[in-house]
């Protein structure tokens, strides 16, 4: 009885008397406030306030031990537990609400944006750039922690909770300062939200490393060797470039020998009495069989009236053309006579074989005026194949727009194969189309009750528009059957892909859907499942971005490399007449203007997207032997000419690959820049891509000579800056790298040659 009296009286002073508690062991002490949330921590003498305070409340039903405090506020349960190497932070909710939890006030920040960034707080430039923003902390975090930088150390939040939450930047008296809120919704009021806190030193390496062992703990890393056990085509993407290929022509101007014998031919053709390809692809135009139809029939007019057959017009007919070779039903008996063999059961045939009868056709209508067959295509051909072969580019990974443009060149599709490379479409289940109205073929499903029913609405009933504000977004549990049946549909044809790209689902973007009640945990694992499904098609699978909830899941992906820029900015989005436009995401031939087209960078986007003064291999340091990751397919290798180099320099120093746009003419321009820096690079991927990167250090002031480490002791000194540097008596050139290797050393200087 007197230990229950003195209990309960400790437990009444405690509340009436004191409002910071303290938690510590031999090596960590936390200091608590209970009326605001304020949690100081201590490292050798030295105090930081490493989250801020809110407004005060009054806590009850105070608990403290050792090793651990809880308490309740009005709407909340709150326990603090001190753990041998962190604090650990867990909060329940008894409503609905947004909960502020941390208020960050470090003198830099240390963040996996992307690949990863350190941020001055006092720095003008990225104050201006971030505040205000309110991000989603799955999206926006690659890897699910922050990290705030003091004097003599640092803080470390891993975030175990990825879902709901929301990261706020703001300016306070000239100082960039985060906030991180969660939201507490109806569809997740029974999830407890919890988090780590740990005190290292100010090293990326230790904060990186940190939170890998973390993630070790709790089972969600897979190696690549691991990986590699359920799919030996893994390998083939050791040294392998990234390559886009456009685009899904199957007949282009330069497969055409003589244009002037070309238009004489149409001429004789309508001229004659029997029925020939050129009257019946201009009935399919009267028709009004094809898109832009109307279109078609005036190109093939001025052909046949303009004196000088100029680019845009040799563009517009080939285009028109193999519109109409798309069409399933392109062929009729009245076309038989061009055929090498007798056409059978062609109702029963697959798209593959539908194509190449149409291709057949077309080259025997008009043999004597075309290449052949094997010569047709733009980046998706045999020509581009042959050329990277022969140039000792025998690893890469090919990416196709549209699985058409694989379907209609299967025979390309299994030459590739065949060589070694590794060659997907682009897949998305992102955005549904209202049926009838599709504006692309990822937002097209056979299912036509998805529009209705299993799109996305929020919590005021309204429906989340998709990519580009057209259509809807599409919840991922109700779409699994859809991706399936596309799928099959798609390696049922006899295409021969051994990889796939799926669009959005590494990125972090997950939405709660209040007209189907799933939360954004639902969401995450939907869009897992999908991939889980193609993995075990045999098939290499890649994701947009590759936040690392999915690393267990994936092999590679697009985006951690580089940013899609600033989607506020009209200059670069809308401004068709700014030098920094980004470019169409279309053209009459080959890449589309958005990949192709080179722009200069506004000085605020070169300093923050790209000054390696900023960057920190966060996501390589602690994922490189699990998932290879690259550029963002809008900002590739070569889009920003004024940081051609240091990409290179930092493909050789971080070990990742290289992103182009390949077509015929980018092709030409670019060659010889790709074959020597794929030279150097390929050997070094091909080494270190199943390797741990084990430590990053900066070697110079100015932060812009920068050196990694790989558990084979293997070391890559790259110099950023403009003068020469000294590594233990070897001169760094300005531009150039340093590759230590067992007992060798190499000295690579990217040069750029068009």
């Amino acid at each position: 009885m007197k230990k229950t009296i003195l209990f309960f009286f400790l437990l009444i002073s405690a509340f009436v008397f004191s409002k910071v508690y303290i938690l510590q062991n031999s090596h960590l002490k936390f200091s608590i406030n209970t009326n605001n949330m304020e949690i100081t921590a201590e490292k050798n003498g030295n105090y930081e306030i490493i989250s801020s305070g809110k407004t005060n409340f009054i806590p009850q039903k105070l608990l403290v031990s050792k090793n651990k405090l809880s308490f309740e506020t009005k709407n909340e349960k709150i326990i603090f537990e001190l753990k041998d190497s962190y604090l650990s932070v867990l909060i329940e909710a008894n409503k609905v609400e947004t909960y502020e939890f941390l208020k960050l006030n470090g003198n830099a920040y240390t963040l996996p944006m992307q690949e990863g960034k350190y941020i001055p707080a006092y720095d003008s430039d990225w104050i201006k750039f971030l505040d205000g923003n309110i991000e989603k902390g799955s999206e926006f975090l690659s890897m699910q922690f922050l990290a705030s930088n003091y004097k003599n150390f640092s803080s470390l939040f891993i975030i175990e909770n990825i879902f709901n939450n929301n990261i706020k930047f703001y300016n306070e008296n000239k100082k960039l300062k985060i906030s991180v809120s969660h939201d507490f919704t109806s569809l997740n009021i029974k999830d407890k939200l919890q988090y780590r806190i740990y005190i290292l030193e100010n090293s990326s390496e230790k904060i990186a490393k940190t939170y890998k062992k973390y993630i070790l703990e709790k089972n969600k890393f897979i190696s690549l060797n691991k990986k590699i056990e359920n799919n030996k085509n893994i390998k083939k993407m050791f040294g392998a470039p990234h390559i886009y290929l456009w685009s899904d022509e199957i007949l282009i101007p330069q497969n055409i020998k003589n244009w002037k014998l070309f238009k004489q031919k149409v001429k004789d053709d309508l001229n004659s009495k029997d029925y020939n390809l050129t009257k019946h692809l201009l009935n399919i135009f009267k028709k009004n069989k094809i898109e832009d139809s109307k279109e078609a029939l005036n190109n093939f007019n001025l052909l046949l009236k303009e004196k000088w057959i100029y680019t845009y017009l040799k563009n517009t007919i080939c285009t028109s053309i193999n519109k109409a070779l798309y069409l399933r039903d392109f062929y009729n008996d009245k076309l038989s006579k061009y055929m090498n063999e007798e056409v059978k059961n062609i109702n029963s045939m697959s798209l593959t074989q539908i194509y190449k009868i149409n291709k057949e056709i077309l080259y025997n209508a008009y043999k004597e005026y075309l290449y052949p067959i094997k010569n047709w295509g733009n980046g998706a051909s045999d020509y581009i194949l042959n050329e990277l072969w022969n140039s000792g580019i025998k690893k890469a990974w090919f990416g196709l727009s549209d699985w058409k443009t694989g379907i209609m060149n299967s025979e390309f599709i299994k030459n590739a194969v065949d060589k070694g490379y590794v060659i997907g479409t682009y897949d998305s289940y992102h955005s549904i189309h209202e049926p009838g109205k599709e504006l692309w073929n990822t937002a097209k499903f056979e299912d036509k009750t998805l529009y209705y029913k299993a799109t996305i609405q929020n919590k005021e009933g309204k429906y989340l528009t998709g990519f580009l504000k057209k259509g809807r977004k599409l919840n991922p549990t109700l779409a699994l059957n859809a991706v399936k049946n596309r799928v099959d549909k798609i390696l049922n044809t006899g295409v021969k892909f051994n990889s796939w790209f799926l669009d959005c689902d590494g990125a972090g973007e997950f939405f709660e859907d209040y007209a189907h009640n799933t939360s954004e945990k639902m969401d995450m694992d939907a869009r897992l499942k999908r991939i889980d499904l193609l993995s075990k098609k045999g098939l290499i699978v890649g994701t947009e971005k590759g936040n690392d909830y999915s690393s267990k899941n994936i092999i590679f992906s697009h985006g951690m490399e580089s940013f899609v820029m600033d989607w506020s900015d009209k200059d670069l989005r809308k401004n068709q007449k700014s030098k920094y436009y980004l470019g169409k995401y279309w053209a009459a031939i080959g890449t589309p203007f958005r990949y192709s087209k080179e722009v200069p960078l506004k000085p605020i986007h070169k300093k923050i997207y790209y000054n390696q003064k900023y960057n920190l291999p966060l996501f390589q340091l602690v994922y490189h032997d699990s998932v290879i990751s690259s550029y963002h397919w809008e900002m590739g290798s070569l889009k920003a000419p004024e940081e051609d180099i240091n990409n290179m320099l930092r493909e050789m120093l971080y070990c990742i690959p290289p992103l182009y746009h390949l077509d015929r003419v980018l092709w030409k321009k670019y060659k010889n820049t790709i074959i020597n820096h794929i030279n150097v690079w390929s050997k070094l991927h091909k080494k270190l891509a199943n390797v741990e990167m084990t430590n990053f250090k900066i070697l110079s002031n100015d932060k812009l000579v920068q050196m990694t480490e790989f558990k084979d002791k293997t070391k890559i000194i790259a110099n950023f800056s403009l003068k020469n540097y000294i590594y233990k008596d070897t001169k760094i050139p300005p531009k150039s790298v340093l590759l230590c290797i067992e007992n060798n050393k190499v000295l690579y200087s990217p040069k750029l040659y068009f």
